[in-house]
């Protein structure tokens, strides 16, 4: 089974990325992001190579995609979350993802 991996991006300035952060984005083949226009245009910035990385939208209104991004992560795979700025997580459009995964036991870090 794979897990859900919440990942800060930086406010204001993408200098400002944690080493952490910023080796998540490299690995991550599966990528979720609320602007995936902004979330590119910052993987450009910050040198992310996008090829063979799966990047959607994540946002308000994706509670259709729950239970397919559920059962992707029960087949195995990874799938990394980021917000627009910050963290993911309450009162945020990661919460649902969160709750979810949650309640089907799989691993959030």
């Amino acid at each position: 089974m794979g897990k859900l991996i919440l990942c800060s991006l930086p406010i204001g300035n993408a200098q400002d990325i944690t080493l952490r952060a910023l080796k998540c984005l490299k690995e991550a083949r599966v990528l979720l992001a609320e602007d995936t226009r902004n979330f590119v245009q910052l993987l450009r910035h910050l040198e992310v190579n996008t090829d063979h990385k799966e990047i959607d939208s994540f946002h308000d209104h994706s509670t259709d995609k729950l239970n397919s991004l559920v059962q992707k992560i029960h087949r195995g795979q990874d799938i990394v979350l980021v917000s627009d700025a910050g963290s993911p997580i309450i009162s945020d459009p990661a919460y649902p993802l969160v709750r979810a995964c949650l309640e089907a036991g799989i691993a959030v870090e």
